[in-house]
């Protein structure tokens, strides 16, 4: 399902509590949700966010999805078939290059 929307490998994935939402995030940056219907066996799928540096960890919580990156974290905003261009940047400084961060 949400390997073929990513063209990278998946580094990190995240369900909502209700199990409805899959997040998955990618080496190239891509940030994507899924919209899982189990009882139609139908899914839909959208870019959350794009980073320029490879994603190592995301964090959901009330519509809410924390993307940390090699390079810097931010805070996006959960809204269907919406893709954060600017995401509010968690502290005031890129991280320090590494593996991770």
């Amino acid at each position: 399902m949400v390997k073929k929307i990513h063209s990278t490998s998946i580094k990190c994935l995240a369900w909502d509590t209700r199990g409805a939402l899959l997040f998955s995030a990618d080496e190239g940056g891509m940030v994507y949700a899924t919209e899982v219907d189990m009882k139609e066996g139908k899914h839909y799928s959208w870019l959350v966010y794009e980073s320029s540096s490879p994603i190592v960890e995301i964090s959901y919580s009330s519509m809410m999805l924390l993307v940390s990156s090699t390079a810097s974290s931010v805070i996006c905003h959960i809204a269907r078939d919406v893709t954060q261009r600017n995401p509010p940047k968690v502290g005031s400084k890129d991280r320090k290059v590494g593996e991770y961060g």
